[in-house]
């Protein structure tokens, strides 16, 4: 009779099993959907320092010479090229690019670098997907230092579905890679402490060292790391109690594993000195202020309300009331890191929304426990209740994850404006907007991939309006292609932009404009889309109104000539 709980637990063991293995299914499967968007193109202006750094490392380059974001997300793209090269699925080359296809498939990632980029940037943005759905598996076990089964798997399927998660795991960006590492951190940290496993709990201090090493923000976990034994010291039962010198001994290790975990990692503050602290200052000044046509108000409001735009007022709401049960029960190590990274981010003048997603992990669990003590004030319908409210709280950001992922599927209105100069417009054009290109990668100084076109004579790149006169050397320029920072940002037309475009009219010897592209599509088809909707505020995602200027085609001075 001893024996016949056994065959039971092993079975629940596997529905569990199963349980997760369908939620990171979900997750991965609406953060891949779309992955390939805009390539060959690379659309995203943060993507390409981490794909290149992570090629370069193939041909022996460790140093990325850029550590406003420390280099760890590099080199986890570095080892999963390694793979990705031999599994790469193939990339639509739309045929007006010219671009000759190789004879045999690109297994090297240097030389995918050299000759094709965008391969890289796919896997990428491929490994972010993986990462994210890692994540939602590790909000399981976090929620499980507070929580039942049942609420771990509505945490962990709630962040499956969160809007913010699923959206910028498309990007081949360091956030996603973060926020893993520091759910990971903390779930086995706290895992560690509830079961005096030192192991476990030095091991999470080791992920989160890693993480700071993906993105500074997330020492905010080692800190964490470090505070929870007191606390969980000053909570247990003064008969209970460890030793207070072994309490110290466990927050100092987790302390200094993390710090030597980073500088493994990130060895350029010694070996690289100068250009480390000289990029420490770029940061210190872009970080002291808030980025132009940034929402004026406080941080903190928009760190808030970053949490009910990826979740819901539901969603939120429940988060509100689970947390205030666990503070109820004095459950105060799992307020360590979200109220930690809170405050950092809550004095911190600089807001992006993609700043949100190390917190979201922990508005899933408390939204999940929330949940689950609703559903338990009615036993007789606890499971319904419980399904119900998960449901519900899952409609909202799975519509906007659906609509984001159409959006990745359309094409960008400077592809439909490059495609059309290569077809139709064979004269010299200015096709201006604003400060940020197409980077079709002529910048890196490698030969384009078989496109006829003079490099030089299609200047794709950032220039300041400053410059503009040094255009008059190349050739004179076919064209310029850019993106407009305000077809970004609606409604933020401001004093640069208007110099901006002033002077590019003037480059381009005055006149009317001969075509526009609408940021929703080519002439302003109810029906068409821009993948950078995807990535923008939500006002764009769900008003299809657009106050900001168009891209304008003008011709140049040679072409009048």
């Amino acid at each position: 009779m001893n024996e016949t709980p056994a065959p039971l637990d092993w079975l629940h063991r596997r529905k569990l099993a199963l349980a997760l293995l369908v939620i990171a299914a979900l997750a991965f499967a609406l953060r891949w959907d779309g992955a390939d968007w805009g390539l060959p193109f690379r659309l995203h202006p943060d993507e390409w320092k981490y794909v290149y750094a992570g090629g370069q490392v193939h041909h022996g380059v460790w140093n990325p010479k850029y550590f406003r974001n420390p280099p760890g997300f590099s080199y986890m793209n570095a080892a999963w090229y390694t793979l990705w090269m031999y599994i790469t699925p193939d990339v639509t080359i739309p045929d007006w690019m010219g671009i000759q296809q190789p004879a045999t498939p690109i297994v090297n990632p240097y030389r995918a670098l050299l000759a094709r980029p965008y391969l890289l940037v796919y896997g990428g943005r491929t490994l972010s997907a993986i990462l994210g759905a890692l994540t939602a598996v590790g909000v399981y076990f976090l929620t499980r230092n507070a929580g039942g089964r049942r609420a771990s798997l509505i945490a962990a399927a709630l962040a499956a579905v969160s809007f913010i998660g699923v959206r910028d795991a498309h990007f081949a960006t360091n956030d996603v890679a973060a926020a893993c590492l520091t759910t990971w951190a903390m779930a086995l940290g706290l895992r560690g402490l509830e079961r005096s496993s030192p192991r476990l709990f030095y091991f999470a201090a080791a992920l989160a060292g890693a993480a700071t090493a993906v993105k500074y923000n997330a020492a905010v976990a080692s800190l964490a790391l470090c505070a929870a034994p007191w606390l969980e010291w000053l909570h247990r039962p003064t008969e209970e109690k460890p030793r207070f010198a072994s309490t110290l001994t466990r927050g100092a290790l987790a302390a200094g594993i993390g710090v030597i975990v980073f500088f493994i990692i990130c060895p350029f503050p010694i070996i690289d000195s100068a250009t480390f602290f000289s990029e420490m200052k770029r940061l210190a000044e872009a970080s002291s202020r808030p980025w132009p046509g940034q929402d004026p108000s406080w941080t903190g409001w928009q760190l808030a309300r970053s949490f009910v735009w990826s979740e819901g007022w539901i969603g939120a709401g429940l988060a509100l009331f689970g947390a205030a049960l666990m503070a109820r029960k004095r459950i105060w190590t799992l307020f360590l890191f979200p109220l930690g990274y809170s405050i950092l981010i809550a004095t911190h003048p600089l807001y992006f929304v993609r700043f949100s997603l190390p917190n979201l992990p922990w508005v899933s669990l408390f939204a999940a426990l929330g949940i689950d003590q609703a559903a338990k004030r009615a036993p007789k319908y606890s499971t319904w209740i419980a399904a119900g409210l998960a449901l519900i709280c899952a409609v909202e950001p799975l519509t906007k994850d659906f609509r984001a992922n159409w959006l990745f599927h359309q094409t960008d209105t400077r592809v439909l404006c490059l495609q059309w100069f290569f077809e139709d417009a064979r004269k010299p054009l200015l096709i201006a907007s604003d400060q940020f290109a197409l980077p079709l990668f002529y910048k890196t100084g490698v030969p384009p991939w078989g496109v006829p076109a003079d490099p030089r004579q299609i200047i794709i790149d950032s220039l300041p309006s400053a410059q503009l006169n040094q255009m008059d050397q190349m050739n004179p320029p076919v064209g310029y292609v850019a993106l407009s920072t305000f077809a970004a940002f609606p409604g933020l037309i401001t004093d640069n932009y208007s110099q901006r475009r002033a002077a590019l009219i003037e480059f381009a010897g005055g006149g009317e404009a001969s075509r526009r592209f609408d940021p929703f599509g080519d002439e302003a088809s109810p029906h068409a889309a821009s993948a950078e909707d995807a990535y923008h505020p939500v006002t764009r995602l769900w008003r299809r109104s657009h106050p900001g200027p168009t891209i304008e085609v003008f011709p140049t001075r040679a072409a009048k000539e």
